[in-house]
């Protein structure tokens, strides 16, 4: 059990590291965390789950194809009011957009039990108002001008209490929970979002895949990325926000733009489709099973001709115009390993032999080959022999001889 803990304990350490790369994946990872210090058989179920789950998405891209002139940051929050069965307390999640491109995105569970749901909804907005300035700050820095940010929650409960002054009935609320109503003077805009369209639900919560998928697209994190030359392609796996950011305010005909969106390419771990060069998809794997299997075909016929030409295997050729009336339709076969005829071998085999036709006597005899020694031929006067292009008499051994 010890050696269990010490495994789950550093495989959710790793997971940690690497989750602002998973966003649908951070809200496990956040409940796994929890059990670090008492690790459970719950627990380690559940983690084995989520690394199947992400060897199968470690094709997954973020896509960049920021918007021309665009100058605002959107965050987009969502909270699970009592989420944790344990302890009743909240989860919220915080998506932040610069220029439509994803640049960061956190789970995190709420360090208070808040006592209905537009009070955890309220302090998702809260922390996605400061995670909101803090992209507004670097987007000045990097291009002198700053952004509107734009706040979206599914919750009106939350936006009510966001934008009046004072806690009203809710007096329970602190001055941190109510820094989001000085916000909202003009540096912070609060919209609605359709729940079903809220991309923040992600990590807020366990959802089926067909969800996840469909949030995924929102956030444009696709398997397959486009070409480099429709659109800025990057990946947010082991890059920074900064570089993130960078990435999407950039504007794509600056030759600074290519030259960084080639630098975070080899610096980061990018997906293969990003790296096809002029658009090309890649190879399907039916077309790549045939054609292996068309040069597997190609080498062994090459293979077969080099040992027929090396090792001279066996030859059976007849006259293919023994239908005609030649006399020649005879099967011929020779070796170089075929031992030496000698006097005294055709003596003993003519003596050993007690067929009738063994018994006839030598007689000196030639054949004829054609078609570059694919044919032979008994005869001189033979038809195919005559339409041969290509045609030398050779004169055979003993051995063979008998055999005519």
């Amino acid at each position: 059990m010890k050696e269990e803990a010490t495994l789950f304990r550093s495989v959710v350490g790793k997971l940690l590291h690497v989750q602002d790369d998973y966003p649908d994946s951070q809200y496990v990872v956040k409940e796994l965390s929890r059990e670090m210090s008492t690790p459970t058989s719950n627990g380690m179920l559940l983690l084995k789950h989520l690394v199947r789950y992400m060897k199968t998405t470690t094709g997954n891209c973020v896509v960049y194809k920021p918007t021309v002139g665009a100058t605002t940051v959107e965050v987009v929050v969502d909270s699970n009011w009592a989420g944790c069965p344990l302890t009743s307390k909240s989860t919220d999640c915080v998506q932040v957009f610069a220029a439509d491109c994803l640049v960061y995105s956190s789970a995190k569970t709420q360090a208070i039990i808040s006592q209905s749901s537009g009070e955890a909804e309220l302090m998702a907005i809260h922390r996605g108002a400061c995670f909101g300035f803090y992209v507004s700050h670097v987007w000045a820095e990097l291009n002198g001008v700053t952004p509107v940010i734009k706040l979206f929650s599914d919750s009106s409960a939350a936006r009510a209490i966001a934008t009046r002054r004072g806690p009203g009935r809710v007096r329970h609320l602190t001055v941190k929970q109510l820094f989001v109503q000085s916000l909202t003077n003009g540096r912070l805009a609060l919209h609605k979002v359709p729940g079903e369209d809220n991309t923040a639900d992600i990590g807020t919560k366990v959802l089926d895949r067909k969800r996840i998928d469909f949030l995924l697209g929102r956030m444009h994190i696709v398997r397959a990325v486009p070409a480099p030359s429709s659109g800025r392609v990057s990946t947010a796996k082991g890059t920074t926000l900064m570089a993130l950011l960078v990435a999407a305010l950039t504007p794509l005909p600056l030759a600074k733009g290519h030259a960084f969106q080639e630098e975070l390419l080899a610096n980061s771990s990018a997906c293969s489709a990003a790296r096809h060069e002029d658009g090309s998809a890649p190879l399907p794997f039916w077309a790549f099973v045939l054609l292996l299997l068309l040069v597997g075909a190609l080498l062994g016929e090459l293979g077969r001709r080099l040992l027929i030409r090396l090792f001279r295997a066996p030859v059976v050729a007849s006259c293919p115009w023994s239908a005609l009336g030649c006399a020649c339709d005879e099967i011929y076969k020779y070796t170089q390993e075929e031992p030496e005829a000698t006097p005294q071998r055709v003596q003993e085999e003519l003596m050993e032999s007690s067929a009738p036709t063994s018994a006839r006597p030598l007689v000196l005899s030639m054949l004829h080959v054609s078609d570059q020694g694919e044919r032979w031929h008994t005869r001189s006067d033979c038809f195919g022999l005559k339409k041969a292009t290509r045609a030398r008499a050779l004169t055979p051994c003993q051995i063979c001889a008998r055999n005519l």
